[in-house]
């Protein structure tokens, strides 16, 4: 079973391996029938009912989870844009996505300059659902020897 999904406990969600993002507990039989045709179907069946045995939680629900700032082992850490405007720490996959929040939710103009920061994060779910988590890097850890 771990060949193919790995289960996080403190985010409730299975991750699939190969594509590096979380399942949600409807979507899991659909995404192993559509996307590994080439895992064999008792396998697959293995898995959907291994899945059922889990506590998962819908995406709204994981999303609302308070980051815990630790990697997310099997997802993939990706760059992105962390918004500097107060405390505000809205996470975005692109500048123009950051522009649109910091227009609309600060009354940003581009003679602002940029507000915002590029950061390491990761994303749980693909969807339109999805939501940033960061990731922060210690660069050198000799600091804390």
């Amino acid at each position: 079973m771990d060949q193919y999904v790995t289960y996080h406990n403190d985010y409730h969600v299975l991750i699939c391996r190969q594509h590096a993002f979380g399942l949600s507990p409807d979507y899991v039989e659909r995404h192993f029938r559509e996307s590994h045709k080439t895992i064999p179907i008792e396998i697959r069946k293995k898995i959907v009912h291994y899945s059922k045995t889990l506590d998962l939680w819908q995406s709204e629900r994981v999303n609302n989870i308070a980051p815990t700032f630790v990697p997310i082992q099997g997802l993939h850490i990706i760059s992105g844009l962390k918004c500097d405007y107060f405390d505000c720490k809205e996470l975005r996959s692109t500048e123009i996505s950051m522009e649109k929040h910091c227009r609309d939710n600060h009354g940003w103009k581009g003679k602002d300059g940029r507000q915002w920061s590029e950061q390491k994060m990761q994303v749980i779910f693909p969807s339109l659902k999805r939501k940033y988590f960061t990731y922060f890097e210690i660069i050198n850890l000799d600091i804390f020897q």
